[in-house]
């Protein structure tokens, strides 16, 4: 009863050809739970959705990693150009002096930077300047001026908003993982459910079909019997009503098949007017379940117990998050410059020499706030408590639906053997009164009780069947593991 978490190309090209097979065939061969399982896992909307919001997260966790990686930006400046005409007074010359002047400015810069968790920003960054003036009072000139400048920046008090968002990211895309393994459990149980709801309505229309046919041969025989005079009319006309009650409970299993086989189309995300068939065969295997390993293994499988304990760690990095962003901070920048200058643009490299270093510690401290640190920050450590809160209380709700799974999976087995001897007790006495109404000496008001107590044995131990069936799904369900993984090993 393994269910892979992602299907193979190989697998995901044979399930699509069996749906383009199922649509094209309108006796398409019928279908078993595992069919049915992986064809939901490639059709159903649901599930196809939920597929969709892991993939979102997925993209928003690259988003939040992207500071991680190497990241590279350019900005240019192509051209820029500059035109003044202005008359101002020359002291010295007693007179009034009219300068014009153009200046074109070519400016390119481009950045490398990558952080490190942990260690803070690393930065590269290079950059040219073209400069062409001309001027009606100055001599014209042309400047090249070329730098490389290596920075670094790292918070010293506090964890950078780069690693506390690619750690939110990494933790939600872990729950959405998480809820899509518990989604696609619940897609597994509600398909089993579907499908022997299917199979149980198709078997329990083969019993009405046969307790339709025990009731017209009773009816065809009490008819015999009365037109030689062996037996009254009233027994003729039981057995005739008898008869017509069957008929209509026949064409009613009819009308129900048709329902069950609309659900599980549904669930399979199937057309309704495609045909669809399924295996109708009901099969009973032992499995001894260990409790104590079940809550063990529930335990350390249940996504739901990992989804709370995520929300524990987010709301610490909320904490974190208020108490960095509400309380004192210190960053600290670190930066060197080399720049070469020249006329000419052989000359930067043999000019070219450190022309800047600079460091510096950015501290931000709240003097008074009023209170609103204290009350944002309590707040976020009440989200905290109760996360732990939630943790305990969900540990011991999957502790009680374990162990009733087993029960029920166990009392649902007990039924099991009694519907078996319930079945062959109510067959034999059917047999009796049968044999006794055709020798003439039995009543058929006894004949029509075995009848109704061998159909009733017959759907009761079917029954019994498919709900031990349903019953170990809801136990895979409430544990998250495969069957196997619950049985002790008894070699040791």
């Amino acid at each position: 009863m393994r269910l892979p978490p992602i299907l193979s190309l190989t697998s995901f090209a044979a399930l699509f050809s069996m749906t383009i097979s199922v649509a094209a065939d309108t006796t398409p061969a019928p279908l078993s739970l595992h069919d049915c399982i992986d064809l939901a896992l490639v059709r159903n909307l649901r599930h196809l959705s939920e597929r969709r919001d892991v993939e979102r997260v997925r993209a928003q966790l690259s988003a939040a990693q992207s500071p991680f990686e190497l990241n590279a930006n350019a900005d240019f400046t192509l051209p820029s150009y500059n035109e003044q005409r202005d008359t101002f007074d020359d002291v010295a010359l007693l007179s009034r002096i009219r300068e014009e002047s153009t200046n074109y400015r070519y400016e390119g810069r481009v950045v490398l930077s990558q952080r490190v968790r942990n260690l803070g920003e690393f930065s590269i960054s290079s950059g040219g300047i073209r400069t062409q003036v001309n001027s009606n009072r100055r001599q014209d000139f042309l400047d090249y001026t070329g730098n490389v400048r290596f920075g670094y920046s790292q918070d010293l008090l506090a964890t950078s908003d780069e690693e506390i968002r690619v750690k939110q990211a990494e933790l939600s895309f872990s729950r959405s993982r998480s809820n899509l393994d518990r989604q696609q459990l619940f897609l597994e149980a509600e398909v089993t459910s579907s499908y022997y709801n299917l199979v149980e309505s198709i078997r329990r229309l083969d019993i009405e079909k046969q307790q339709l046919e025990q009731a017209e041969a009773s009816h065809v025989l009490a008819q015999r019997k009365y037109e030689i005079g062996l037996i009254a009319e009233v027994e003729t006309l039981r057995l005739l009503v008898a008869k017509l009650n069957a008929e209509a409970s026949y064409a009613g299993a009819e009308t129900v098949i048709e329902r069950r086989r609309d659900e599980l189309r549904q669930v399979l995300g199937m057309e309704m007017t495609v045909p669809l068939e399924v295996d109708t065969t009901v099969t009973y295997e032992h499995i001894p379940i260990d409790e104590a390993l079940a809550i063990e293994v529930g335990l350390r499988q249940r996504t739901d117990l990992r989804d709370t304990e995520i929300r524990q760690h987010l709301d610490k990095l909320e904490l974190e998050q208020i108490g960095k962003r509400l309380g004192p901070s210190a960053v600290l920048n670190v930066g060197a410059t080399l720049q070469g200058r020249g006329a000419d643009l052989e000359d930067i490299p043999q000019n070219f020499e450190r022309s800047l270093v600079s460091a510096r510690i950015d501290l931000r401290m709240p003097l008074l706030d009023g209170g609103d640190r204290r009350g944002a920050v309590r707040q976020a450590e009440i989200a905290l408590e109760q996360s732990q809160l939630s943790e305990e209380m969900q540990r011991q709700q999957i502790i009680r639906e374990i162990r009733n799974s087993v029960r029920d999976a166990g009392q649902t087995e007990r039924q099991i053997e009694i519907r078996r001897t319930a079945l062959e007790v109510a067959e034999r006495q059917h047999q009796v009164e049968d044999a006794r109404f055709q020798l003439g000496i039995g009543d058929s008001q006894e004949l029509l009780d075995a009848q109704t107590s061998v159909t009733s044995a017959r759907i009761a131990h079917l029954t019994s069947i498919i709900n031990y069936q349903r019953a170990l799904g809801e136990l895979r369900v409430t544990t998250m593991a495969d069957l196997s993984q619950l049985v002790a090993d008894t070699d040791q």
